[in-house]
């Protein structure tokens, strides 16, 4: 009996978690835009004062009914109910029920002058005001700061708090998702990245105990950074290494997700085993040796046998950072 109970409140659990927390999926409003390369959007505004960063567009993203993925755009979160306005001016382009018969996902997207398309996931379907659609309907533009619905009530916690939130997603012509930290207003943001571990991989990607190694490897960073928020660890926005005193070599800059038009793609290069991104577990290990120009997406190391120096940098978007030297041999 009590093996019973116990798979039904699994089954339960994965119901609910299944119900709140579903993959971005693309929508209409994709086909509008038309911007071809990044570009500074000037005098851009805040959605609402936001209580924190919940997630960034790069964060990882694993629920268990589903594999990973890429985040894409950026939690900002505040009450349920607080009003939300356009970040820009521009044409209404899409209200969408982008997983139809669930009131937790409905879109509004606006395009603006640049040929960006601005997408506010979760906004309570009620509240979008009848000017928004017919905004929609007759193909018309509205303004910056425009009021077009209210935060939808979301019914899952993390970190002991509700995750009410706006998914806002930036895409442009290419169909890139755009880090729309590079089109707002910067935070005011003091808090460092924190580097937990550095450490070694071998060449089948598995991460290794103690600073020696042979033959050639890789090498990991388990570091996270937070947005006016403690807990809500999220993945840095750039990470970049020295490696014996060389250059510094930038492992990925997230302007943008690696891959143009897929959320998936390369996750599992960027991130090694043992990272988790969910509303339970935030936990990133990071491939130093992330490389798109290789095969396997995977530049290894081949260094002479001795000791060897890494120094690795860690940067929040607004430019704070946090270095730490890692010392291992080359066996």
């Amino acid at each position: 009996m009590k093996k019973i109970l116990f798979v039904i409140t699994i089954l339960i659990n994965f119901q609910a978690i299944s119900q709140v927390h579903l993959r971005n999926k693309s929508t209409l409003s994709n086909e509008y835009a038309w911007a071809k390369k990044i570009v500074e959007v000037e005098n851009s505004i805040w959605p609402f004062n936001i209580s924190s960063i919940g997630n960034s567009m790069q964060s990882y993203q694993q629920y268990g009914y589903s594999s990973a993925y890429w985040h894409d755009g950026l939690d900002m979160r505040s009450d349920a109910g607080t009003h939300v306005y356009s970040s820009v001016a521009g044409k209404v382009v899409n209200i969408e029920n982008y997983y139809p018969g669930n009131a937790l996902y409905w879109e509004v997207a606006i395009l603006d002058d640049n040929g960006y398309v601005w997408k506010y996931h979760h906004v309570d379907h009620q509240t979008i005001p009848e000017k928004i659609r017919q905004a929609l309907q007759n193909h018309a533009r509205i303004e910056q700061g425009e009021y077009i619905g209210d935060i939808v009530s979301w019914p899952q916690s993390s970190n002991g708090e509700r995750f009410h939130h706006i998914h806002m997603l930036v895409v442009d012509g290419k169909g890139r998702y755009i880090n729309p930290f590079i089109l707002l207003p910067k935070l005011t943001d003091t808090s460092l990245p924190v580097i937990r571990e550095i450490g070694l991989f071998d060449s089948r990607k598995k991460k290794i105990k103690g600073n020696s190694i042979s033959g050639k490897h890789g090498i990991y960073v388990n570091t996270f950074d937070t947005i006016l928020h403690s807990k809500f660890y999220l993945t840095p926005y750039m990470i970049t290494y020295k490696l014996d005193g060389g250059d510094e070599k930038t492992v990925w800059r997230f302007d943008t997700l690696p891959s143009l038009t897929n959320d998936r793609d390369y996750l599992n290069d960027f991130y090694l085993a043992g990272t988790c991104g969910n509303y339970q577990c935030r936990n990133f290990y990071i491939n130093l040796n992330f490389d798109l120009s290789t095969p396997g997406n995977t530049q290894f190391f081949k260094l002479s046998p001795g000791e060897h120096q890494v120094e690795v940098f860690v940067y929040d978007f607004v430019g704070n950072v946090t270095k730490q030297n890692y010392l291992y041999t080359v066996k």
